[in-house]
């Protein structure tokens, strides 16, 4: 509330727009030097429109009378004394919008120079005939505004210059007049306004009731994004939310991740409404909203926690699902990978034996390339294999669908093969496309061994495509095999629900039925689709679409600039310690070749004792072994010889957090084996 200095009126609140009726100059000294003198002490900006028949020097020199330091008021800005012809015909004549809007303006500029808000009153003596409609929609238009704003206005109208019906036109466009009437100063209030004002008390009560009985935290904040109100879900909340006074985001003991502070700012500078799904804070998820308006903003919170959690419990659900249908996928490739390490251990061994017998030069040079060859099959299987197989976490990154495709039927081919099933593939350029790698190689190994399954009796053939179609890569996968009945077509993706086993029941066909509603749950969740197409003795086609993302994946195996050939390292001393002897002699021997001193120990506690012994420059370290383990191992060495490389041998593919905190205790890197002699040159060099 705000004084007035009028003993008739006492404080009203901001947004009062009210009028005077005169008949002289000191009617209007009797009421605007008060009002004026109180607003000056309220810390208020002031500005006085006059006109006859008290102009603007005669309005200071009255103001003057009442305030000695009416100059240090001037000095600072904080009043502005004007005629009629400086405010509002500046423009050559009247023109309401524009005079309002400057008074907007007036306003927003006191407030940020530090006044409490601005208390205006102009004089309307001026105001000729022609002007009169005008005027009065300015008058209107301030009433539809003016409770938005730290403001207060008074108009002055000349008794002598109103007739009967302006006399009532002007009461009633204000929110109540006062008229000297036997030389006292009377009150009289709008019915109109009076009418509206009590609508007006019910909409604030119904706006109070809604805000604070809300089951909605709820807060609202001045323009500076201060707390100036937090209604009863909020305070009951026992959260650690703002409180009244906090500046939103800036006093709490923990900052979020993103800049909210700045952007509840721009909601208030703009006027918009933003939404933070997912915004942490503490132990607590919310889902904050801020609605901007000119003086603040209003801000929801709503506690998401638990959601969250049941997500992450979801999504850990369908990890494991996921996990135990490639755990039995890879029961699917047993067969097939027997089946191919078999033959290639039978190419190594037999051309072994065929050159240890002859012992002719070049029949053992043949048979250590072919060996040689042999084995690098024998890895990328393995490798193949640990990549399916291993957990990976639910991110995603851009890959090349078509290599993806590749991977699982490199695991796969062989056992096709083996059931007369010919393998057409046809991958035409295509962009990348965001996945996570492990759920499609899911996907594409359930599509393979479906197909499989349907021609397992007598063979056929299978074509894989993969192509570019509007926004979406398709990969899809026809068969020449027993097809799906009609009826069946709809069922196909549900969970338990299998057709295998059907065909001469065979055992090695039959399945649990989670395969295909796994693989449709995985491409739903990147975006995607997986439409079947069947015909009953002709053959089914699976089709999996997913949404295009970003440019073109250049090929992994683009050619790899040849790198100017280095010099061999310094001859070093280098521990060995692994628990197999015949990879201990394996690296003695080539380390040997090149002029290095090597030493072996095949149990952690002997490699200690060594290093407490002996200053080795690098030292080779399998991870897993018996006794002390290959990490305590590490941890010793450092402890005793902190300058001392030491380098990990690993038989299985690393996780990023195993290799982070192997690099936390101390190692400069790691081999997976079966590695070649320039992975440990390699390693000697950095």
């Amino acid at each position: 509330m705000r004084e007035t200095g009028l003993d008739i009126l006492g404080k009203v609140p901001w947004g009062t727009h009210f009028c005077q009726f005169y008949k002289n100059k000191e009617d209007l000294i009797e009421i605007l030097v008060p009002y004026f003198k109180a607003g000056l002490k309220n810390n208020e900006f002031c500005m006085w429109i006059t006109s006859n028949p008290l102009k603007a020097k005669e309005a200071k020199n009255s103001l003057w009378k009442e305030l000695e330091d009416l100059d240090d008021y001037i000095e600072k800005g904080q009043i502005e004394i004007l005629d009629a012809s400086q405010w509002y015909g500046k423009s050559g004549r009247f023109n309401s919008k524009k005079i309002l809007a400057g008074l907007v303006k007036k306003e927003e500029e006191a407030v940020e120079r530090g006044f409490d808000g601005i208390r205006i009153a102009g004089n309307t003596f001026w105001l000729e005939k022609e002007d009169w409609r005008s005027f009065a929609e300015y008058e209107e238009m301030i009433n539809s505004i003016i409770n938005n704003y730290r403001m207060l206005a008074i108009c002055s109208y000349s008794q002598d210059r109103c007739g009967a019906n302006e006399l009532i036109e002007v009461a009633n466009s204000h929110q109540f007049s006062i008229i000297k009437h036997e030389a006292k100063w009377k009150f009289i209030e709008s019915s109109e306004h009076k009418r509206v004002h009590e609508t007006l008390q019910q909409n604030e009560l119904f706006n109070f009731i809604l805000f604070q009985y809300n089951p909605i935290e709820t807060m609202v904040t001045d323009r500076n994004g201060r707390v100036i109100r937090v209604n009863s879900a909020a305070k009951r909340s026992g959260k650690k939310l703002p409180g009244i006074g906090d500046v939103m985001y800036k006093d709490w003991p923990e900052k979020p991740k993103i800049d909210m502070h700045a952007e509840l700012m721009e909601c208030i500078r703009l006027g918009n409404i933003k939404n933070f799904p997912e915004v942490k804070h503490g132990d607590q998820f919310f889902f904050i909203t801020s609605a901007g308006f000119p003086k603040g903003a209003i801000v929801t919170y709503q506690d998401i926690t638990e959601r969250k959690r049941a997500e992450e419990e979801k999504e850990k659900l369908q990890a494991q699902l996921i996990q135990s249908e490639k755990i039995a996928g890879i029961g699917t490739l047993t067969s097939g990978i027997a089946h191919e390490f078999n033959n290639l251990l039978q190419i190594m061994t037999g051309h072994a034996e065929f050159a240890r017998r002859t012992k002719k030069p070049e029949d053992m040079e043949e048979a250590l390339e072919i060996v040689e060859n042999t084995s690098e099959r024998v890895s990328r299987i393995i490798k193949d294999l640990l990549t399916f197989s291993r957990r990976k976490p639910l991110d995603r990154e851009r890959c090349n669908i078509a290599e993806l495709v590749e991977l699982v039927l490199s695991m796969i081919e062989e056992q096709l093969k083996k059931h007369n099933i010919k393998v057409v593939k046809e991958y035409r350029k295509t962009p990348s496309v965001e996945v996570n790698e492990g759920e499609l190689q899911q996907v594409f190994l359930n599509m393979i061994t479906n197909a499989r399954d349907a021609m397992t009796d007598k063979g056929g053939k299978l074509e894989i495509k993969v192509k570019k179609v509007n926004d979406n890569a398709e990969v899809s996968f026809t068969d020449t095999g027993i097809g799906i009945e009609e009826e069946n077509l709809g069922r196909v993706f549900e969970p338990f629900y299998t057709t295998k086993g059907a065909v001469g029941e065979d055992t090695r066909t039959q399945g649990i039925g989670l395969g295909l509603s796994v693989s449709y749950g995985i491409v739903e969740r990147h975006g995607g689709t997986i439409e079947i197409a069947s015909e009953v003795g002709r053959g089914t086609t699976f089709t999996v679409k997913l949404p295009v993302k970003g440019k073109e994946v250049k090929k992994s195996r683009a050619k790899v600039a040849r790198k100017a050939k280095k010099k061999m390292p310094e001859p070093q001393k280098i521990l060995v310690v692994d628990d197999e002897k015949a990879i201990c002699q394996m690296f003695t021997k080539w380390l040997s070749s090149e002029g290095h001193q090597v030493k072996s120990a095949l149990t952690g506690k002997t490699a200690i004792s060594l290093v407490k012994k002996e200053s080795f420059d690098v030292v080779f370290l399998d991870i897993v072994m018996p006794g002390i383990s290959g990490v305590e191992v590490l941890e010793r060495i450092k402890e005793i010889s902190p300058k001392t490389k030491v380098i990990m041998i690993t038989g299985s593919l690393l996780k990023k957090d195993t290799w982070d905190g192997l690099k936390q205790k101390g190692a400069s890197g790691y081999i997976q084996k079966p590695f070649k002699m320039e992975d440990i040159t390699k390693c000697l060099e950095f």
